[in-house]
C-alpha cells in the first residue's frame, strides 16, 4: 500500500493533515483529513511527518499559544514566559485520532520539529530550541547559543522521553533539518 501525507498551514490559517491511502497507482482512498490550531499571529506548522508500518502517523512541528489535537491528548500550551512559540510531536492512529502529543521549547520562540523518524518503538525528532528548553518534562542545557538545534527520542507508545540533547555552537541559527 502506498501512502501520501499532506501537510499545510497558510498564512494565519490551522494546520491541516491528509493521509491517502492506495492499493495501486490509479485508486486513491481517503484514510483521514484533520484541521488543527487557532487562527493566530503566528502561524502553527507541521513541519514534518512520518508513519509506522501499523498505519499510525507521527507529526512535528511548532504552534502558538496553545494547540488541541483532540483524541484521547490534552490541549498543549505554549511557554507563558516569552513568545508563546513552541514545538510538538503527535502521534494519530490509523483513523486520524490523536494518541498523545507534547510540547517542547523554551522562553522565546522555537523553531519547532523539522525531521521526524520512527521504527515503532521509538520516535525520533530533530529540530531547534531557545534554551532553556524542555522536551515533555525533561530539561534539556544548552550546548553554546541561545537557539541550539535539538535531538531528542520519544516512546512511541507514551510519547514519554527516552533522552533528549541539544547540538550546536555560539551562534543563533542551529538547528536539525532531518532525522
Amino acid at each position: 500500500m502506498r501512502k501520501i501525507i499532506f501537510t499545510t498551514s497558510i498564512g494565519f490559517l490551522p494546520i491541516l493533515l491528509l493521509l491517502l491511502s492506495s492499493a495501486n497507482t490509479f485508486s486513491q482512498q481517503w484514510t483521514f483529513a484533520a484541521g488543527f490550531g487557532t487562527n493566530t499571529t503566528v502561524a502553527e506548522a507541521a513541519q514534518a511527518v512520518c508513519t509506522d508500518a501499523s498505519g499510525n502517523l507521527y507529526a512535528t512541528g511548532k504552534f502558538n499559544t496553545s494547540i488541541n489535537f483532540g483524541g484521547s491528548s490534552s490541549p498543549l500550551t505554549a511557554n507563558a514566559a516569552g513568545t508563546k512559540t513552541d514545538g510538538f510531536v503527535a502521534k494519530f492512529n490509523s483513523s486520524g485520532i490523536c494518541q498523545w502529543a507534547i510540547r517542547f521549547g523554551g522562553a522565546a520562540a522555537d523553531g519547532g520539529g523539522f525531521g521526524i523518524v520512527t521504527d515503532g518503538t521509538s520516535v525520533y525528532v530533530t529540530g531547534s530550541s531557545q534554551f532553556p528548553s524542555t522536551v515533555g518534562a525533561t530539561a534539556v542545557t544548552t550546548v553554546g547559543g541561545s537557539t541550539d538545534g535539538i535531538v531528542f527520542s520519544l516512546n512511541a507508545s507514551t510519547g514519554a522521553t527516552n533522552w533528549a540533547k541539544a547540538f550546536g555552537g555560539i551562534g543563533t541559527t542551529d538547528r536539525g533539518q532531518a532525522a
